[in-house]
């Protein structure tokens, strides 16, 4: 199974339409948005795909968010954080600002990936029987060069992709 996985993207709306339509054109039908998505108008973007939502710090309209995406269908799911079970692997995702969070999930050896958001940087890190997953940031302050990634479920590839090479497509 092929995911999506996008975080931090912080009221960019040109950013989050080139990466939608981009991920229609691929095929890949899932997302995992690890918040911070600031303003729950974006979320439009993202009708017809399965969205899957952490409520980062910089969601202050959490309600909002979470009725928009379940307006788009039943199986699109928003929270603090989520247990999913997706491709056959365990997956725990939260924003990233919740640290002990993600500690207890990599401490407990239940999941085949813990994804985050929140640091703005890149990163695939095995952790005990696990994966640290962040796949960078979409908007807000930039340390890197403005990414999000795929996680095939199958092969267990974690793929950066960095948001300028969509614009030389």
């Amino acid at each position: 199974m092929q995911i999506a996985v996008i975080s931090d993207t912080h009221n960019q709306l040109e950013r989050i339409q080139v990466v939608a339509d981009w991920l229609r054109k691929q095929k890949i039908g899932t997302i995992i948005h690890c918040g911070d998505l600031t303003d729950p108008e974006l979320l439009a973007y993202l009708d017809g795909l399965q969205v899957f939502y952490a409520f980062g710090n910089g969601d202050h309209a959490s309600g909002e968010i979470l009725e928009k995406l379940q307006s788009f269908g039943a199986e699109n799911q928003a929270g603090i954080h989520l247990d999913l079970n997706l491709g056959g692997r365990k997956i725990f995702v939260t924003h990233g600002h919740r640290i002990h969070l993600i500690e207890k999930a990599l401490a407990s050896g239940n999941y085949d990936y813990v994804i985050q958001g929140h640091t703005h940087r890149f990163c695939d890190r095995s952790q005990g029987v696990g994966r640290l997953l962040n796949p960078g940031a979409l908007g807000g302050t930039q340390y890197e060069p403005r990414s999000f990634a795929t996680l095939n479920t199958e092969t267990d590839e974690f793929t950066k992709i960095l948001y300028e090479s969509l614009l030389d497509a």
